[in-house]
């Protein structure tokens, strides 16, 4: 982590994004900066009460030091807009977050990821189909992109982890507030083959508003989207809403019986959401958008084909 990295880290808090957003695509190409060079170039962008905020934080004398040492402590890298390792996809959301706090191998948040979500309080048919479909991606040599959320999330990225595959987990809180659950402590490797990503501040609790920006983060990392359950309303329809308007994929499970079709699910098919029945189905469509070589995963999948 570069002193520049460091301090975007720490003004992250104290500024409002698009005054942060500017600072690291302006001064991505300076290394040699210390905070009193990025105070001056953002000064004026910033309300007097920003300008106030940072300078109580800087004038504590371990502000940088104690930031440092958490983040290192946990492992976790700063990326900023601009460097070579942020994600170009981003670039293309209306926001895109200025910074990322990424914790595991940052190189696969470059490869080809399908996203997959799902209500937190899915049926128990709904959590099977997205541990199959998590476990489809492992096959298909792409990486599994979830929001780390109960239900839906989990069970995909347990599908693709426990398949021998690849998965990011973001985050709708500060990623030094991530803590693996249970499910996935005896999965081997696991650092290895999990990144978590967060683009809030390091700290920063969770809430139902970076729950919902953390979605466009989702879509802008993902090459396509795979709803499993959406509700009427909420985050799952929002997110399928979003794919639509930025016009990337979006693949929405049908249940053979109506009576178990989720309302989100149709009001999706509705508007233009390619209607999934099966396995296979999930596989050529993946592999229509981003064909990958068969590869062989580590571990058998938990589930033979689940028939939906």
């Amino acid at each position: 982590m570069t002193n520049k990295h460091l301090l975007f880290a720490l003004l992250h808090r104290l500024v409002d994004l698009r005054s942060l957003r500017a600072s690291a695509r302006t001064l991505s190409n300076v290394d040699d900066l210390d905070i009193q060079d990025v105070v001056t170039f953002i000064k004026p962008r910033l309300s007097p009460k920003e300008i106030a905020r940072i300078e109580k934080a800087i004038s504590q004398p371990n502000a940088l030091a104690d930031l440092w040492r958490e983040l290192d402590e946990a492992g976790v890298a700063v990326i900023a807009m601009g460097d070579k390792l942020y994600p170009p996809s981003l670039l293309e959301l209306k926001s895109p977050p200025p910074i990322l706090y990424v914790k595991g191998d940052i190189r696969s948040i470059q490869l080809p990821g399908i996203g997959i979500c799902g209500s937190r309080k899915a049926t128990q048919a709904g959590l099977e189909h997205a541990e199959t479909f998590g476990e489809i991606t492992a096959s298909e040599n792409v990486t599994e992109i979830s929001g780390y959320a109960r239900g839906v999330d989990e069970k995909a990225h347990l599908g693709a982890l426990l398949s021998g595959g690849s998965s990011v987990a973001v985050l709708a809180e500060g990623i030094l507030r991530f803590r693996h659950k249970r499910a996935f402590r005896d999965i081997s490797n696991l650092d290895s083959h999990m990144v978590v990503i967060s683009e809030f501040p390091p700290h920063r609790p969770w809430t139902v508003y970076n729950a919902m920006k953390r979605n466009d983060t989702i879509l802008g990392l993902s090459k396509a989207l795979v709803v499993v359950e959406a509700s009427a309303k909420g985050g799952t329809l929002d997110a399928g809403l979003k794919c639509l308007k930025h016009g990337k994929p979006l693949f929405v499970l049908q249940y053979k019986e109506e009576s178990e079709m989720p309302a989100g699910n149709r009001k999706l098919i509705e508007l233009g959401g390619v209607p999934v029945s099966t396995n296979n189905e999930l596989r050529s469509l993946i592999r229509s958008i981003d064909p990958q070589p068969k590869v062989t995963v580590s571990n058998k999948p938990k589930q033979a084909s689940l028939t939906i």
